[in-house]
C-alpha cells in the first residue's frame, strides 16, 4: 500500500486549517440567518395559540389563587423539657405517687388545640432513637401504663403555651430499675384557626414532638457495663488519631458514662489525656461513642485506656487497645535522603582516590623516564 510522504501530509492539513481560518468569519453570519429564519416561524405560532378561544391567563389565575389564601407554611411545636428525670431527679419507692410536669409551646402565630397522650417506646439499633410502641405492652421498662395525664387536651394561644401536670402512680410491686416513657403532644386536625384565610398542610398538622421521661424506682439495682469493640487505627501518619468503642450496659437502669481516654508512651507514660461526650444508653442496649487524640506528631507504639464510669455506686468499666503512630512518609524521605547523601561522598571519595591513583601511576611513569634519560646520558659519558 502506498503512503502519503510526510511532507504531503503536512501540506494536506496546513490546506485544510486555512480553508477553515478563511470562511470562519462567515460561519456565525450563517447561523444567525438560520435563528431569523426560525423565530418568525416560533412568534407566529404563539400569536396563533394566544388567538384561540381556549387560551386562558395564566398570570391572572395565580393572581386569584394569591389573593383568597394565605398558606400556612407549618405548625410547629416545642415539647419542654425533651427530657425529664434523666438526671435521677424523677424517683419514688413502690406504692408512692409521683407528681411532676411538661409543658408544650405552640410556636405559630394561631391558636391550636393540642392533644398529648402517653406512650411506651423502644431503642431503635442505633441506640439512640426512641421508636413509639403504639400497643399496650407489659415490658419490665413500661412506665405509661403508671402515668397519667390531668389534661390531656389543651387550646392553646397563638405564640403560647400550656402545662400538663402528671401523675404517676408506682405499684406496690414495681421492681426497682428504670422505667421509661414518651409524652407526645400533636395538633388535632381541624382546630387550627382560619379566620384570616389561613390553610395548614397535612404534614404540618400530622407534626409530633415528645419528652422522653426517665423514671428510677428506688431499691436493689443492677448496674453493670462493659466497654466493647474498640475501633483505632492500627497504623496512623498524623495526628489526630480517632478513637471509637462502644459501651454494653448491663444494668437495671439507664447510664450515663462519663468515659476517659488516656494515652501512654510505650514506656507506660502518660502522655495526653482527653474526655469523651457522654451519653445515656439504656438497659440492655449498646451505644458507639467516638473522640480523637489531637496530637499530630508522635512516634512509636501507644496505648489507649478507656475508662467509663457510670451508675450511682462509682463503677468504672475499662478497656485498652495499643496502636501505632509513625510518620512513615517522613522517615522514609530522610533516610533516602540520607542514603543519597551517604552514596555521593563514597562516590566523591571513589573519584578522588582513582585521580590520585591515576597521578601516582602518571608520576611512576615519568620517574621510570627520568631514570631512563639519566642511564642514558651516563652510557655517553
Amino acid at each position: 500500500m502506498n503512503r502519503l510522504p510526510l511532507t504531503k501530509l503536512l501540506s494536506l492539513v496546513f490546506s485544510a486549517g486555512l480553508i477553515i481560518w478563511l470562511f470562519s468569519p462567515w460561519l456565525p453570519i450563517a447561523a444567525q440567518e438560520n435563528e431569523a429564519a426560525v423565530q418568525p416561524v416560533i412568534s407566529e405560532e404563539l400569536e396563533e395559540i394566544s388567538e384561540t378561544e381556549n387560551a386562558a391567563p395564566i398570570v391572572s389565575n395565580v393572581d386569584e389563587i394569591t389573593e383568597s389564601t394565605t398558606p400556612l407554611e407549618s405548625i410547629t411545636l416545642t415539647a419542654i423539657p425533651p427530657r425529664l428525670g434523666d438526671d435521677d431527679s424523677l424517683t419514688g419507692n413502690p406504692g408512692d405517687t409521683i407528681q411532676t410536669e411538661v409543658r408544650v409551646r405552640n410556636n405559630t402565630p394561631v391558636a391550636l388545640r393540642v392533644r398529648s397522650s402517653v406512650e411506651d417506646f423502644m431503642i431503635g439499633a442505633d441506640g439512640k432513637t426512641p421508636i413509639p410502641i403504639m400497643a399496650d405492652t407489659d415490658s419490665r421498662w413500661s412506665l405509661a401504663s403508671w402515668m397519667t395525664l390531668v389534661s390531656p387536651n389543651n387550646q392553646i394561644s397563638p405564640l403560647g403555651d400550656a402545662t400538663i401536670p402528671v401523675i404517676i402512680q408506682i405499684p406496690q410491686d414495681a421492681r426497682p430499675g428504670g422505667r421509661y416513657a414518651m409524652i407526645t403532644h400533636e395538633p388535632v386536625p381541624g382546630s387550627f384557626d382560619q379566620q384570616a384565610g389561613e390553610v395548614a398542610s397535612v404534614a404540618s398538622i400530622n407534626q409530633r414532638v415528645g419528652t422522653l421521661v426517665y423514671f428510677r424506682v428506688n431499691g436493689d439495682i443492677t448496674e453493670n457495663a462493659v466497654v466493647r469493640n474498640i475501633n483505632i487505627p492500627f497504623l496512623t501518619e498524623f495526628g489526630p488519631v480517632p478513637v471509637e468503642f462502644e459501651i454494653e450496659n448491663l444494668s437495671d437502669i439507664h447510664i450515663q458514662p462519663k468515659a476517659t481516654v488516656k494515652i501512654k508512651n510505650w514506656f507506660g507514660q502518660v502522655v495526653d489525656t482527653f474526655e469523651i461526650d457522654s451519653k445515656n444508653v439504656f438497659p440492655f442496649t449498646t451505644r458507639d461513642f467516638e473522640g480523637e487524640w489531637d496530637r499530630v506528631w508522635g512516634i512509636g507504639r501507644y496505648t489507649a485506656e478507656i475508662s467509663a464510669a457510670y451508675g450511682s455506686q462509682g463503677k468504672v468499666a475499662i478497656a485498652s487497645q495499643a496502636f501505632w503512630l509513625i510518620p512513615y512518609t517522613l522517615i522514609i524521605s530522610i533516610l533516602f535522603g540520607v542514603l543519597a547523601i551517604v552514596g555521593i561522598v563514597i562516590a566523591i571519595r571513589r573519584h578522588l582516590a582513582y585521580r590520585n591513583n591515576l597521578d601516582n601511576q602518571h608520576i611512576s611513569l615519568l620517574e621510570d623516564r627520568i631514570r631512563q634519560l639519566e642511564d642514558e646520558l651516563h652510557r655517553r659519558d
